[in-house]
């Protein structure tokens, strides 16, 4: 993530974070070990939301890391998934569960808009 600078470290989320219950649930920040780097929950925050509006690559790279498409290619697909132009058939696989809250339902439509931007090879505009 930090190659990429995502580093959490931004100022919105910091100052979002100091009003817990209005953004965020809690002022906490939660980390996860993926493989040998680690993933703040305010670096997710900023690969969503923070980066202006997402094009067609970078959209279907947080569609593949985030499992809204399928994972089963191998490195020649994943790159062909980046390039304009290219057939985008690949079927959205986030499905509604009854025991999905509020925000995962909103995190799905997230991602159902950016599944939908990617196959019609436009941006996704987002006002954050």
């Amino acid at each position: 993530m930090q190659e990429f600078g995502l580093t959490g470290a931004g100022v919105q989320s910091a100052t979002m974070r100091e009003r817990p219950g209005v953004f965020f649930e809690t002022g906490e920040r939660f980390a996860r070990n993926l493989e040998d780097n680690q993933i703040t929950t305010d670096q997710v925050f900023e690969m969503l939301f923070m980066v202006g509006d997402i094009q067609p690559p970078y959209g279907a790279m947080l569609l593949l890391f985030f499992g809204a498409i399928p994972r089963d290619m191998d490195a020649a697909a994943m790159m062909r998934l980046t390039e304009r132009g290219v057939e985008r058939s690949l079927p959205f696989t986030l499905e509604d569960d009854p025991d999905d809250d509020e925000s995962i339902l909103g995190l799905k439509g997230f991602f159902e808009a950016l599944h939908i931007a990617y196959r019609l090879d436009v941006s996704l505009s987002l006002d954050v």
